[in-house]
């Protein structure tokens, strides 16, 4: 099964600047053994590029059967939008 995403960015204000928060997230899963991470960002002249691996559970791999909700979460610098998303997905191969 091909897993759904959900990419945002968020910009939060802060005292001394601003921040940039860019959040994936896999949603909520039956089971365990999904993962997703942000694998790098990459600024370019007019943008920046955001690397995006999600992981599942192959066939043959032992999960655990509680509902999990994978996501990961950078903080980055203003300079780096506008921002495009580059998506992954791996099937664990637990053979």
């Amino acid at each position: 099964m091909a897993p759904t995403w959900s990419l945002r960015i968020h910009r939060v204000g802060r005292p001394h600047g601003r921040s940039l928060f860019v959040v994936v997230a896999l949603g909520q899963r039956s089971t365990g053994g999904y993962d997703i991470r942000i694998d790098s960002v990459v600024q370019f002249q007019r943008g920046s590029v955001t690397y995006v691996t999600a992981t599942s559970p192959g066939q043959k791999c032992g999960t655990t059967s509680a509902l999990s909700q994978p996501v990961d979460v950078i903080r980055l610098s203003p300079k780096v939008e506008p921002i495009v998303f580059q998506r992954r997905a791996v099937v664990r191969d637990c053979s």
